[in-house]
């Protein structure tokens, strides 16, 4: 059996249910992993060959949490069409913190607890990538402020003041 292919993984090569070979080791794609298996098979029959692809790891576990991290500065910068979040008030909607709170909760148990691990083929992911989330979602934040900036000037201009 080989899994997580893309990082450091245990490799176990089982015939007739006897574990025949295992292996720390790093594999980096698919063809690293067939050759290992056949290297360890011998001359030994093949009967079956079960391929599984499981869509998830450490890509898609930072993807997703980029996506809810985009989403949570999108709603903060969006709760004035034309102010931006210090101007309305951080805490002028207690309703938010509490919601927030939960979905950066929920997110956490879906990156780090084992069985949401196996559950939605998600890995824990390290402080990197969390910084890399982190920029992309400021980034999105300071575009969509940006883009208020502008459209306030454009219409402050256009009133000719």
């Amino acid at each position: 059996m080989v899994n997580r292919i893309g990082g450091a993984v245990t490799l176990t090569l089982t015939v007739d249910g006897i574990r025949q070979a295992s292996q720390e080791r790093e594999i980096l794609d698919h063809h690293r992993a067939v050759r290992w298996v056949f290297d360890h098979l011998g001359g030994t029959r093949i009967d079956a060959v079960g391929h599984r692809v499981v869509h998830g790891g450490e890509r898609f576990t930072e993807a997703m949490n980029v996506f809810v991290m985009v989403e949570l500065f999108y709603l903060f910068n969006c709760r004035s069409l034309e102010h931006t979040m210090f101007h309305v008030g951080l805490f002028s909607n207690p309703w938010i913190w509490r919601d927030v709170s939960a979905m950066v909760g929920l997110q956490l148990m879906l990156t780090y607890l084992p069985t949401m691990n196996r559950l939605f083929h998600t890995v824990p992911i390290d402080g990197l990538a969390w910084l890399l989330i982190l920029a992309t979602a400021v980034i999105v934040y300071l575009t969509v402020g940006g883009e208020k900036w502008l459209r306030r000037r454009w219409d402050s201009r256009r009133r000719g003041g």
